[in-house]
């Protein structure tokens, strides 16, 4: 068979390839060390008397071999700091990654899995539209939600109403819940639902529209976006983005709709 003549490139290699090459600032010293030594001796050959040249020498030599002595050892210690401190910043970056792992694996996760309307839908032009809708959240993670809060949105299937308003439960929910903290030091009681591990809550929640045509009410050509918002037990606040799609029912049932979960809008963090 064929050689492979490719380099390996590795990162074991690498790594073995950095650990064989001398380091720049040792090459230095040992570069500056034999330019001071020559320089040195060449200085000593110019003395007129012997004696003195050799005085002369003998001392310069042993204070400056004396002086790069420390600065080696400087050059040492530097290095050790360098090699402590990155390996410090290892330490804390696996300490971090570990933290957040930990959060990761034991923080509440709350979402949204059902939608049933609360009493007919309010159709234009002789009402404004309006729907109620009881939202149904679990918690699916392994610790307990707490300060939750949820509100709805009903869009029109139209891209250019979807793109503008699609993330305003969401922001509904954040001034919501800045309201709240704001008035904690007048109502300190707390406010939101709590789920435990594997618990549900049905949250009846209420939304009106001027968007909505009476044919797209009729034909249930809209979407209805819902944004909750709850926080760990590591006191981190959450956000679960939901939507459902309104599907018209056969027949003449009391609702006329029932809701199914959406394939976008949707996201958790």
């Amino acid at each position: 068979m064929p050689e492979n003549n490719r380099a390996n490139c590795s990162p074991d290699s690498n790594t073995n390839n950095e650990r064989r090459s001398p380091d720049k600032g040792l090459r230095w010293i040992v570069g500056i060390m034999f330019l001071g030594f020559i320089i040195l001796l060449a200085i000593g050959a110019y003395h007129p008397d012997m004696t003195e040249r050799t005085k002369f020498t003998t001392g310069a030599v042993l204070a400056f071999f004396t002086l790069m002595a420390i600065v080696f050892q400087a050059y040492i210690y530097t290095r050790q700091w360098d090699a402590m401190r990155k390996q410090s910043e290892i330490m804390s970056a696996s300490i971090e990654e570990g933290i957040k792992t930990r959060e990761l694996d034991n923080r509440a996760w709350v979402n949204a899995e059902r939608a049933e309307l609360i009493k007919p839908i309010d159709i234009p032009p002789a009402h404004r539209f309006s729907i109620f809708l009881n939202i149904t959240v679990r918690n699916t993670g392994p610790s307990v939600a707490a300060d939750g809060i949820a509100f709805i949105y009903a869009l029109p299937n139209l891209t250019t109403i979807l793109s503008r308003d699609w993330n305003k439960p969401c922001e509904t929910t954040l001034t919501q819940r800045a309201a709240i903290e704001a008035n904690r030091q007048y109502n300190p009681w707390p406010v939101g639902f709590v789920l435990v591990p594997g618990q549900t809550a049905i949250l009846p929640i209420g939304t009106s529209s001027d968007d909505i045509t009476p044919e797209q009410a009729k034909a249930g050509d809209y979407y209805v976006l819902g944004c909750a918002t709850y926080r760990d037990q590591f006191g981190k606040m959450h956000t679960t983005r939901f939507c459902f799609r309104p599907i018209k029912e056969t027949g003449n049932g009391p609702t006329g709709f029932h809701f199914e979960i959406c394939n976008a809008f949707q996201s958790a963090d």
